[in-house]
């Protein structure tokens, strides 16, 4: 299995592509989730002509981290495995606490980004809705929780799904043991409010109007902001977009980045 070595820790990649492939899009999940979740926009984005690049972020996955970290180590991991692969520029699509991970990469290392898709992220952990009231003891409890994460609608119609997600993220979760608690940690003092305006590329920003875990007022703070910002509020969504808006995330993301 590919993996990388950067700074106490050893991080988990997929890279897929066809062999003629120019354009380069990466992938950062969110809180605690792998990137098998983009198994299926990876497929849809290499068949629209994208090389695909993502990864196990610190404390998820198959990721292994023995410290404690911050979304700058996060960050930097991204640009370690774009180093290792001779990526010398990328569009970035960015879910949640991903979204706060892409963002630093677009302010720091602007040379290198050529677009910006947030997908129901946040400038300030302001911007969370479910501080504190996240709990993932047990199967019960994560699906308790899992239920904010999807619109209602959504939930009432798919819930033999969502209990198989539930134990998933449980396992996950388990598995990952003390270091799951680290993601929070790096997440905490978290903002690039002040700094939006230094964003210089192309963005995107798709949030759902019923998103439960990131006030959609996040996105229209990105919005009015960043100045080359296009924002896209989907209705009867909530957090999970790769879930509950696939085929509309994948065509707006390969409009967009195409």
């Amino acid at each position: 299995m590919p993996f990388i070595a950067t700074n106490n820790a050893h991080i988990f990649y997929q890279c897929w592509s066809y062999p003629s492939t120019r354009r380069t899009i990466t992938l950062i999940n969110g809180y605690g989730r792998p990137c098998a979740d983009f198994r299926s926009l990876g497929k849809a984005l290499v068949q629209a002509g994208f090389k695909v690049i993502t990864l196990d972020n610190r404390a998820a996955g198959r990721s292994q981290v023995s410290k404690p970290f911050t979304l700058t180590d996060m960050a930097a991991d991204v640009v370690a495995l774009w180093k290792h692969l001779e990526v010398a520029s990328s569009a970035l699509l960015g879910i949640s606490m991903g979204g706060a991970i892409a963002q630093l990469l677009a302010l720091d290392f602007p040379a290198q980004v050529t677009h910006l898709v947030l997908v129901s992220s946040f400038c300030a952990r302001s911007f969370a809705l479910q501080q504190g009231k996240r709990r993932w003891e047990n199967y019960a409890a994560v699906q308790a929780t899992l239920r904010h994460y999807v619109a209602t609608d959504f939930y009432h119609n798919n819930r033999a799904l969502l209990a198989v997600m539930a134990k998933q993220m449980w396992q996950q979760r388990h598995a990952t043991g003390a270091s799951a608690a680290w993601q929070d940690q790096a997440i905490a003092g978290f903002s690039t409010r002040a700094r939006l305006t230094q964003l210089n590329c192309p963005t995107l920003i798709i949030h759902g109007k019923e998103d439960r875990v990131i006030d959609p007022q996040a996105a229209e703070v990105f919005a009015q902001t960043i100045p080359q910002a296009e924002l896209c509020l989907l209705p009867q969504a909530g957090h999970l977009l790769l879930v509950e808006k696939a085929a509309e995330l994948r065509t707006r993301v390969i409009d967009f980045c195409g």
